[in-house]
């Protein structure tokens, strides 16, 4: 982990009454990809909370033997503390996004709104090939770890080789986002607040397939879609960062404004 940024999970308080968001970062990350967006938020006068997920911020190990339900169930307990002073808006990024769709799916009077970023709907065509495979057959066993041989999914090359988090991504815990994935695709009509959906056209991780997925069959009301053109997965850090910060935030503002 690169020791220039701070990975901490982090709260940015606004005061009592302050409107709140709720910020999850991705898969083999780390809060600091969703400190801009928080930041952001909090000079629009909202407070933040941003967690470390489970697994995250120490070794690749640490993530391997967990399920999914072992990295939702800690954000879930979070978000609901957080949330008991007001209704919260989830922003989420990749499985991030999945683990918000999911949220808000579960606990639809305590999400205010729903930001769903590079969500991890859709995996490219090899990736989606082998998923089943090595669950069926446990091969994760045997076939531990992917490194990142060409760096993150960013098009900022400083991004692509020096974001903080793992450059290791452990199999076994991939076919845990597989299986997260399947359980909130058959949840999508049950999340009925309001949501934006933002996605890279050339996201090589995840294809903007899968957004296009979510805004066929989410219920939600308003529902926003916006693709980029210029970033890759990790739009929260990559070069339409500043774009893509204000969008989610504006989005954000309005509903809690009563506009969305």
């Amino acid at each position: 982990m690169t020791a220039r940024f701070d990975t901490a999970a982090f709260r940015l308080d606004a005061g009592p009454g302050a409107p709140r968001a709720f910020l999850i970062h991705g898969f083999t990350a780390t809060p600091w990809d969703m400190r801009m967006i928080g930041e952001e938020l909090r000079r629009r006068g909202f407070t933040v909370v941003a967690p470390l997920l489970a697994g995250h911020g120490g070794r690749w190990q640490d993530l391997e033997p967990l399920s999914w339900q072992d990295v939702y169930h800690p954000v879930s307990r979070q978000f609901l503390e957080f949330a008991a002073g007001g209704k919260a808006s989830v922003i989420g990024h990749s499985y991030g996004a999945l683990l918000a769709l999911h949220l808000a799916a579960q606990h639809p009077h305590d999400v205010a709104s729903v930001s769903a970023l590079g969500a991890a709907m859709h995996f490219d065509r090899l990736t989606r090939a082998l998923i089943p495979v090595i669950h069926r057959t446990r091969l994760w066993r045997f076939y531990r770890v992917q490194h990142k041989t060409r760096g993150v999914d960013s098009r900022d090359d400083f991004m692509r080789w020096n974001k903080p988090g793992y450059m290791d991504m452990p199999i076994r815990h991939v076919t845990e986002i597989w299986k997260l994935r399947n359980l909130v695709r058959r949840e999508l009509e049950r999340v009925t607040c309001p949501a934006l959906i933002v996605h890279s056209r050339n996201d090589h991780t995840a294809p903007h397939t899968g957004a296009l997925e979510l805004t066929r069959k989410l219920r939600a009301r308003p529902l926003e879609l916006y693709l980029t053109e210029e970033s890759f997965h990790v739009l929260t850090v990559d070069v339409e960062k500043e774009l893509i910060t204000r969008r989610v935030a504006s989005f954000t503002q309005r509903v809690h404004a009563g506009d969305g």
